[in-house]
């Protein structure tokens, strides 16, 4: 659930999407309902069908195909930029580096906080990984709100994490 609000209405009333169908292009209108100014950059226009097989996306792509490329290709009307394209790791790091930028990213849940492949925690993380998740995709948002250079990771706000804000080994990213 998202706990984004307006004085006037909330956000129930501003835009709705079966919520276990939502897709980064649905946040993608919230923002813009909000007045948010944002880059929307993704590898993929539209839904992605490579996807099909992931336990993720399988209850509900193939219905939810036609009303997310409906999306994309509505979203110039609403004044929405979409780009095809990926952000190089330098290109990410210079984004965040003044800390005055937020980046909302969709990750896979699992690689985020990767411990070190010889470690029993790491085991106990993998088991854990594929009982729960069936070893497959498991979307995540976060917020990066900058890099750290001591510690050569991004400084992220996990809505899902046990603290407010904590750093991510820059390739865990």
């Amino acid at each position: 659930r998202l706990p984004l609000r307006t004085r006037a209405r909330p956000l129930a009333d501003v835009y709705t999407a079966p919520p276990a169908a939502r897709r980064t292009v649905d946040l993608a209108f919230i923002l813009g309902q909000f007045g948010v100014r944002f880059h929307f950059l993704t590898r993929t226009l539209g839904a992605n069908p490579a996807y099909t097989h992931e336990a993720f996306y399988q209850p509900t792509l193939d219905k939810d195909t036609q009303r997310v490329n409906g999306l994309f290709d509505a979203a110039a009307k609403h004044n929405i930029v979409i780009q095809r394209r990926s952000m190089s790791p330098d290109e990410m790091r210079e984004l965040v580096r003044p800390h005055d930028k937020l980046v909302m990213a969709l990750v896979d849940r699992r690689l985020l906080y990767r411990a070190s492949t010889s470690t029993v925690s790491s085991i106990v993380e993998s088991v854990l990984s594929h009982c729960f998740a069936g070893g497959g995709y498991v979307g995540h948002y976060v917020l990066i709100t900058g890099f750290d250079d001591a510690r050569q990771g991004y400084v992220i706000k996990d809505p899902g994490g046990a603290s407010e804000t904590c750093v991510v080994d820059r390739d865990d990213l």
